[in-house]
């Protein structure tokens, strides 16, 4: 009796301790980290277990968390055995290397179909939720049919086609009357026919000899992951909606932005709209840059001119068109501070010419530069949006049509918290126009609704609307 009990005890304290775990597939995209290593944060405290798993290395990302990280590399492995095999074949005739080429191609991309080390991290970490980055295609396929319940994990808005609002990468707003209704429907085609081209080039290149990469987003190579998984993939996944080149059926999303800044007409109800999981992890990314801009705030901190942020993207090039106007502005105007972060993209300037309130650094410490800022000027980017929001700061916006840098652009203004160059690359003139414009008397209204935005944030966080997403999805709610 007495070891009935005990038997039963134990059972009883191991199921009730038990914590639930998360296994979370990054994309690992750089200007995502920090959004990353938030929800990590979040989820931990919340008693969660987790472990994160990218194709990138993310061990720093989430240093000091109580993570664990699993670095997939089984795809670069192959890809890389294949160009040592095939360098290998030096000195072999041309018409014998071609064909050796071709039967060594073909055994590593077979061999990356085949790939199981994403499922194999399932089965032995056994978790009872999967959430995957929403590009992270492969691995969401190959995980279909495990019966794990999934969130994809999102850092956009609305992915989604509801017929009223505009695909992402355009500047349109939700159409009003029967000519704009005719704009959105003809962007729609536009895309649909721009997808229907990039697949056929896709299909016609020589990467379709080549191993498939964790990363990829080939409508093919995806279409074999597949079906060595015994799937439809028309079954499960729709191509007529924005992302490139295709949403899932029937997977719930959840977006790292506010419902606030979405289209009204945006409803689709697989979205969930959890907030912006800006970084509050106050010693994350201290570096040297923190010390240079901090020098540069004292040096500057007497005068006490506005202080005006531009980031340039961390992914996309930046051309020093783009730049010209801004060190024109402020050699001219004496009377405001800038920052600029020229993202690790655009080729590192010499900082011997430049006036004495501009600071130009390679990166810049974004959130640190935020919380002195009185304006930030971005290209779109979601995640400068999304921090500078949280800061309270009003941007402008000049959009480069990068993926859904318009798309954003739009929503910005639209909820009447930031304000658009309509010139590219930005002139001088303009930009002088649009900094007097958000810091001026014509800007009361742009700072209040950013308060109110700020204010939005605030609530999504303190109401940790991700951890509430997630843990209702795991008891089946």
């Amino acid at each position: 009796m007495r070891m009935s009990c005990l038997i039963f005890w134990t059972v009883w304290i191991d199921t009730v301790s038990k914590r639930p775990r998360i296994l979370h597939i990054a994309h690992g995209l750089g200007s995502y980290n920090n959004s990353l290593r938030e929800l990590a944060r979040r989820l931990c405290a919340t008693d969660f277990e987790l472990c994160v798993a990218s194709h990138k290395d993310l061990f720093a990302v989430l240093d000091g968390l109580d993570v664990r990280f699993e670095h997939l590399q089984e795809d670069r492995i192959i890809a890389d055995r294949r160009l040592q095999e095939i360098d290998a074949l030096q000195g072999v005739g041309l018409f014998k290397r071609l064909v050796k080429q071709v039967k060594i191609s073909r055994i590593h991309r077979q061999n990356s179909i085949a790939l199981t080390e994403v499922t194999d991290l399932v089965t032995e970490w056994k978790p009872d939720l999967l959430l995957i980055d929403m590009e992270c295609h492969v691995a969401i396929i190959q995980t279909r049919k495990l019966g794990i319940p999934t969130v994809l994990c999102s850092r956009w808005f609305s992915v989604f086609n509801t017929g009223l609002v505009p695909p992402m990468n355009t500047v349109l707003l939700p159409p009003e009357g029967l000519l704009e209704s005719l704009r959105v429907r003809w962007a729609w085609t536009r895309l649909m026919l721009h997808k229907w081209r990039l697949d056929l080039q896709q299909r016609c290149s020589r990467a379709r000899f080549r191993p498939i990469r964790y990363e990829s987003n080939a409508r093919s190579e995806l279409q074999a992951i597949a079906d060595s998984n015994g799937l439809s993939l028309n079954d499960i996944a729709d191509t007529t909606h924005w992302l490139i080149p295709h949403v899932y059926r029937d997977i719930p999303v959840m977006s790292l932005t506010a419902k606030e800044l979405e289209f009204e007409k945006a409803d689709d109800p697989r979205m969930h709209y959890v907030g912006s999981m800006v970084c509050a992890d106050k010693h994350y990314e201290k570096s040297p840059a923190s010390d240079t801009f901090l020098q540069f705030i004292k040096r500057r901190e007497s005068i006490g001119n506005p202080l005006i942020y531009c980031s340039y993207s961390t992914f996309w090039n930046t051309g020093s068109g783009n730049i010209k106007p801004l060190l024109e502005v402020f050699a001219k105007r004496q009377d405001l501070d800038a920052v600029i972060g020229l993202g690790g993209k655009t080729q590192t300037m010499t900082t011997d010419a430049l006036p004495d309130n501009v600071l130009v650094m390679d990166f810049a410490p974004q959130l640190e530069v935020l919380d002195y800022a009185a304006v930030a000027i971005t290209h779109g980017g979601i995640s400068t949006i999304n921090e500078a929001l949280h800061k309270g700061v009003p941007l402008i916006v000049c959009s480069a049509g990068h993926v859904d840098q318009n798309g954003c652009m739009a929503r910005l203004v639209h909820h009447h918290v930031g304000v658009a160059a309509s010139s590219d690359p930005i002139n001088a003139a303009e930009l002088e126009r649009l900094i007097d414009t958000l810091i001026g008397e014509q800007g009361v209204e742009t700072r209040a609704r950013v308060a109110d935005i700020q204010d939005c944030l605030k609530r999504y966080d303190k109401n940790r609307s991700a951890v509430m997403l997630l843990q209702s999805i795991i008891k089946g709610q």
